[in-house]
């Protein structure tokens, strides 16, 4: 029977030979070397039928042969356990039966028929019987039957056809799943010949070291389906048997081994291996097999951490799904349920191991959900498994095996990462080992999380009671989830909301964030799916602006486009865009276009500074000027963008809070009101408190922190203009006029645009008025103190050092002091100093007596009442003169009073 193909064999007598088979098939009585050599396990495994039930599908050998098979299976299972409680020294203790051993020789003759069966059809009656047309129809195109297994082949072949023309019965499925489960592939891949044949090569190569055990072999001819040596002629033959080994998870010995208990406790799974039913203790009827329903349940238990899998059996069932993962047909569900939208969405040039991506690209859709809803729901199973499991992407842990390797091997060699993989390659997207390939694939899975923010694990994970709590109204839509939530942070953070989020959450939302401002797909169209909302609202903007006009354009720069544009765009575009400015602003980390822009010069100049607040040392004035190009561009993007609303400006918020609340109660209140979360209302607080802090009277008292804080903004706006909003809206047109060809920066001096308008006041050429006030404004708020004036700091700082050493900053103490040296004709002022300080104390006049400037006041009571006076100068004139006659007596007549103290002479 196994020469029946040799060429040297008669026709006549290979005719006879296949008449046989079919009779030995039909009849377990012919096969003489299997009841010869098997009798006694025949007998202690009940294999033999009953006397008169010769016309029975019992008397077939294939159910002589499936008996045996179980009996082998019953046999190993037990032993398996027995070893199993030996290692476990809490087990409790039990009496297990004595059960028969399997001879070497009858597992031959077991092997022998099991081989033939594959080869020779006909011995297989089920096969003949419910497969005849599909037969005739597809496997014998001359009228002659393919043998050595070919024919069973070629059906399996055709049972993968999704064309309903070209399709097989259900009869001939179950009747080729029956032959499969006889032929048990699962346990000696070499009962078929065919698929040796095609892989004996990967087989006697890669896989060597595992044809120890021919289940090993199998698992190894899997892991490498995907692989460079794997031969067309190989995967297809594997496919075909691996197409109905998935659909029966008895088929692979090591899972049942290892799952059989658990299968049948939490699935439904009958008992014994050969039985399509099982016997519920207490019921009369019987169960009939779920069958790929059982490994379908097993996948979930797999992953389900609350009630988990024994290790050893949780591991080989992410085996097995790991193995199949890669092709839609080998996950029984989803092909099942997604024949029709295979066909519809994933037929034009899809590759069998891009089914899955095809599907998952456009499962998300309302109209995909409206015709397909139980291929949906089947791909959002397979789906979340997959954000929590990334070797189940088997393409992309391929594709990406060099930035994994790299950078993420900490995550990949996990059992589950838990999605961990995933976002270790998205931060390391720019990585010289990402290719094209892996950055699509990664792209494909963000596109699939950012549609429904249940396909992030951890995010999902961390985040899903703040969710359900706070966020519930958005749905699935993740973009405006991170809104939802990123508002939450910020209104606890600046604001003083009581709600807020876990800590966890915190951290996931971050991620979540920065993968969404990271998108760069390469299809412009999946660009919308970043923050549907946004994009959409936006659309008109991006097109005027023509914000995505490079071919690899990432959202984040999008995003940045628009920034920038602020006061064109929309009112709903604004109110989107400002929501992304105020989490940003809060904590910079969240600003990947700052954090990438900036990346070199926050390693170089703020080392130490915390991430959320890096921003707080780049716009230092003694770093922003030796920024790179690019940092330097969005740094001060970002300082124009605090000018325009105090919760851009969380520094403001954080240092002024009690001095807002007392100077400024209206604009504190408006700047709470959850009315204008989404409107920009301008410097409210930050114009309210530079006006208290440039007032000249003790009815003002600001915390340290505070004045530090408004000192710095007052600074900043010396070097650019327009971080003073009010006083470059007034200015505008004049610095158009006047400061053109006047703005120059050299050799560390500060010929800035301020300056030029200064001057231009001083010589009385301002004829806007608003434009003079405003300047009348920063003229008083630089009398502070000197530091304010960097024109007049840096011309007076040694001279600073050496007359008024003694003297402490702020309150105007030190321009004060330098004033009184000026007009001490002994003084030894140097003579920029005296230059620069004459100009100023011209600039203070004009600016008091044209626009009710005020001037500081003095520690005495009486200075206080002078500086309140309208007519100061004259006072402090006739004040001086009084003095000097005072002294021209002391120095006739002698000392009248005790020695001055110290610190009246200083003055």
């Amino acid at each position: 029977m196994q020469h029946k193909e040799d060429k040297r064999m008669q026709p006549e007598c290979a005719r006879i030979l296949a008449e046989r088979a079919g009779m030995m098939g039909r009849d377990f009585r012919l096969a003489h070397p299997l009841l010869k050599q098997c009798d006694k396990e025949l007998q202690a495994y009940r294999c033999i039928p009953q006397p008169g039930f010769e016309k029975s599908l019992q008397f077939h050998l294939s159910w002589v042969v499936l008996c045996l098979e179980n009996g082998i299976h019953f046999y190993n299972q037990q032993e398996h356990e027995r070893q199993q409680a030996a290692k476990d020294e809490n087990a409790p203790k039990k009496q297990w039966p004595n059960l028969v051993v399997f001879s070497d020789e009858c597992k031959h003759e077991m092997f022998s028929h099991r081989e033939m069966m594959v080869q020779e059809f006909r011995m297989g009656p089920e096969v003949v019987m419910n497969c005849a047309t599909e037969i005739d129809k597809y496997c014998s195109p001359k009228g002659d039957l393919e043998t050595e297994g070919k024919t069973v082949h070629c059906l399996m072949a055709h049972a993968q056809e999704r064309n309903e023309q070209k399709t097989l019965t259900q009869q001939c499925r179950n009747a080729l799943q029956h032959l499969v489960k006889v032929a048990d592939i699962g346990s000696n891949y070499q009962v078929d010949k065919v698929l040796y044949a095609s892989c004996r090569e990967l087989i006697e190569g890669k896989c060597k070291q595992d044809a120890v055990s021919e289940a090993n072999t199998l698992t190894c001819l899997m892991k490498n389906l995907d692989e460079a040596d794997m031969t067309d002629d190989c995967e297809q033959r594997l496919v075909e048997v691996q197409y109905f080994m998935a659909r029966d998870w008895s088929l692979d010995p090591q899972l049942y081994e290892a799952c059989h208990q658990e299968a049948v406790d939490r699935c439904s799974a009958v008992s014994e291996w050969h039985k399509g039913a099982n016997q519920l203790s207490g019921q009369s009827n019987q169960v009939v097999d779920p069958g790929p329903q059982v490994l379908a349940c097993l996948y979930r238990a797999g992953y389900d951490e609350e009630k988990p899998l024994k290790a050893e059996c949780a591991q080989n069932v992410r085996r097995v799904l790991y193995e199949r993962a890669s092709r839609v047909n080998m996950l029984p569900d989803v092909e099942e349920n997604c024949r029709q939208a295979l066909s519809e969405y994933c037929s034009q040039n899809v590759q069998p191991t891009e089914e899955m991506d095809c599907l998952q690209e456009h499962f998300e859709t309302e109209e995909f959900k409206r015709r397909h809803p139980k291929c949906y729901t089947e791909v959002e199973k397979f789906t979340k498994m997959e954000s929590k499991d990334t070797k189940l992407n088997r393409l992309l842990s391929r594709a990406c095996r060099p930035v994994i390797n790299a950078y993420c091997s900490q995550y990949i060699n996990q059992e589950i990462d838990h999605g961990d993989v995933l976002t270790c390659l998205s931060e390391h997207r720019d990585a010289e080992e990402m290719g094209p390939k892996c950055r699509t694939y990664v792209n494909h899975f963000e596109l699939i999380s950012l549609r429904d923010y249940h396909f992030n694990f951890r995010f999902t994970q961390a985040c899903t009671d703040d969710i359900k709590a706070n966020c519930a109204q958005f749905g699935q839509d993740k973009g405006a989830i991170i809104r939802c939530l990123s508002n939450i942070v910020f209104e606890h953070r600046i604001l003083g909301i009581d709600k807020d989020l876990s800590k966890d959450c915190k951290k996931q939302l971050r991620v979540a964030y920065l993968q969404q401002e990271q998108v760069d797909f390469d299809d412009k169209e999946h660009m919308n799916d970043a923050d549907p909302s946004l994009m959409g609202k936006c659309s008109t903007d991006i097109k005027r602006f023509q914000c995505m006009k490079e071919p690899n354009t990432r959202f984040e720069q999008i995003v940045e486009c628009l920034r920038i544009n602020f006061d064109q765009l929309v009112p709903d575009c604004k109110a989107l865009i400002f929501a992304r400015e105020k989490i940003e602003a809060l904590d910079n980390t969240f600003d990947d276009e700052l954090q990438r822009s900036c990346k070199f010069d926050i390693n170089r100049h703020c080392p130490n500074q915390r991430g959320e607040k890096v921003l707080e040392c780049l716009t230092n004035m003694k770093i922003i000027r030796l920024l790179q190009k690019d940092c330097q561009r969005v740094v001060q993007t970002r300082m124009l963008e605090r000018t325009k609303d105090d919760r851009l400006n969380p520094e403001l918020l954080d240092s002024c809070h009690e001095e807002a609340k007392q100077y400024c109660p209206a604009d504190f209140k408006k700047v709470n009101n959850p009315q204008y979360s989404q409107q920009q209302l301008g410097p409210l607080i930050a114009t309210c408190l530079r006006t208290q802090f440039a007032k000249f009277t003790k009815m003002t008292v600001l915390s340290a922190p505070c004045k530090e804080e408004l000192s710095r903004i007052i600074l900043e706006s010396e070097f650019d203009i327009q971080l003073d909003p009010q006083l470059y809206k007034a200015c505008k047109y004049t610095i158009s006029k006047h400061c053109t060809n006047t703005i120059i920066g050299r050799s560390g001096n500060f010929d800035s645009v301020l300056e030029c308008l200064k001057s231009d006041f001083y010589n009385n050429m301002i004829t806007d008025k608003n434009c003079a006030v405003q300047l009348a404004r920063r003229t008083q708020e630089s009398l502070v103190d000197i530091h304010l004036d960097p024109g007049l700091h840096e011309a007076c700082s040694l001279d600073a050092q050496r007359i008024c050493a003694n003297v402490q900053p702020g309150e105007s103490r030190i321009i004060m002091c330098l004033v009184d040296a000026l007009r001490n004709p002994q003084s030894a002022l140097s003579s920029v100093c005296r230059e620069k300080l004459t100009e100023r104390n011209k600039l203070w006049q004009i600016a008091h007596s044209e626009y009710q400037m005020k001037l500081p006041e003095s520690w005495s009571d009486l200075a206080n009442a002078i500086a309140q006076h309208p007519q100061r100068s004259s006072i402090l004139t006739w004040f001086g003169v009084g003095l000097l006659i005072l002294l021209l007596v002391g120095c006739c007549c002698g000392r009248l009073s005790k020695r001055t103290h110290q610190e009246l002479k200083n003055r």
